[in-house]
């Protein structure tokens, strides 16, 4: 229960928000009391694992050395989207971060738990408001090298208030990308994470294996085309019991699903790109998956004024007024060598287009260490 004090705090809060937020940009200038950084040294589980010491001292001294998280579905939420960073593998300081929160959890140690979740909150809070000029740099090329800086005083004061009206799942859920792929994305993680243990053979016959020609191992492609969700069980159990050895019609359109979800070119072919995305293992398409879920902060939600291209399958989509007004096959280049099919009229148009909206060129990219699972437009993709 919350003492008199905590309560007294918390209708001020309430009660005069314009004057909240000055309040709490005097704490967040001061630095906190020797009290209250002792009681965060004592429940730090070891030390050095706290990294924003002087925010967190203030916010245990402003709710009176209570317990912040008593909502198991904001522990949840927490740990997700933390652990999501951390399958991406763009941070070390995350991935550490996941470990020692599902550790501290197990261990039954509230304080030390409650403590360094309010830090990982303060550090994903700092992620976030970083993404917008860092972000691609995050999620297509360099790491996460450099400490964050602690959260903004609007944040800060987001987070406190939602705290003491106890909405903190409510707050922490609200980090999450505006787009239900988010959680489409997550879904699938899971299903792959269950699929870790399971036997996933490579399907390793070299050159180009067309319609009817012979299979070396029919029972590797067949398995492998079940794992990846585009061959039905039952279907490939009957494969396998007519002791299939040739690439037949049921194998084919497994295969164009296959490369339709992995934005392939689909013809049922199974070549060079093909054959790397059927071999990825489970642990290199869970990190594609988390680094796409980190990259819808990154890319706009809305649709109200955009142009998507789709440059793998040479794809464009116009959207005004958040309605689809043309969706048509594109030819990506330059208009100083543009295709011969394309009159000069055209690019003229493209481009008086690309004047109007805001370009997010929806690409399928191999950045120097990340490639991507699904369309960037993102039409089908992952925890829940």
């Amino acid at each position: 229960m919350l003492s008199v004090r905590t309560i007294f705090k918390a209708l001020i809060v309430f009660a005069l928000i314009p004057s909240a937020a000055m309040a709490l940009q005097a704490a967040d200038e001061r630095r906190a009391s020797e009290e209250a950084l002792l009681w965060v040294e004592q429940a730090e589980p070891e030390v050095g694992l706290i990294t924003y010491s002087n925010d967190v001292a203030n916010i245990y001294e402003t709710f009176s050395f209570s317990p912040i998280w008593h909502d198991y579905r904001a522990k949840d939420e927490l740990e997700t989207q933390i652990n999501i960073i951390s399958l991406a593998g763009i941070s070390q300081d995350f991935e550490w971060r996941a470990v020692i929160l599902r550790e501290l959890r197990a261990s039954g140690d509230w304080r030390a738990y409650d403590v360094f979740a309010t830090d990982s909150l303060l550090a994903l809070m700092s992620y976030i408001e970083s993404v917008p000029e860092n972000g691609k740099s995050w999620f297509f090329g360099t790491d996460i090298d450099e400490a964050l800086a602690s959260p903004t005083l609007t944040q800060m004061n987001r987070f406190l208030v939602s705290a003491m009206k106890n909405k903190l799942y409510g707050f922490v859920h609200g980090l999450r990308p505006e787009t239900p792929q988010y959680k489409e994305m997550a879904q699938a993680i899971v299903a792959l994470q269950d699929l870790e243990p399971t036997y996933w053979p490579k399907f390793v016959q070299r050159g180009l294996i067309k319609h009817g020609e012979k299979l070396d191992n029919a029972d590797s492609l067949i398995t492998n085309l079940e794992r990846q969700g585009v061959l039905n069980t039952y279907e490939a159990q009957r494969l396998k019991i007519e002791k299939v050895s040739f690439y037949n019609a049921s194998l084919v359109q497994a295969v164009k699903r296959f490369q339709q979800r992995h934005g392939l070119k689909v013809d049922g072919v199974i070549g060079n790109k093909t054959r790397r995305w059927l071999n990825k293992s489970v642990n290199a398409r869970i990190q594609i998956l988390a680094l796409n879920m980190e990259r819808l902060r990154l890319w706009p939600t809305e649709r109200e004024k955009i142009i998507l291209v789709n440059i793998p399958n040479y794809e464009m989509e116009l959207w005004l007024d958040s309605q689809l007004i043309l969706d048509s096959k594109v030819v990506v280049g330059r208009p100083s060598v543009a295709h011969r099919c394309l009159s000069r009229d055209w690019i003229q148009w493209c481009s008086t287009l690309v004047g109007m909206c805001r370009l997010k060129s929806c690409v399928r990219t191999s950045s120097r260490k990340y490639e991507k699972t699904t369309n960037t437009c993102l039409s089908t993709p992952i925890l829940c």
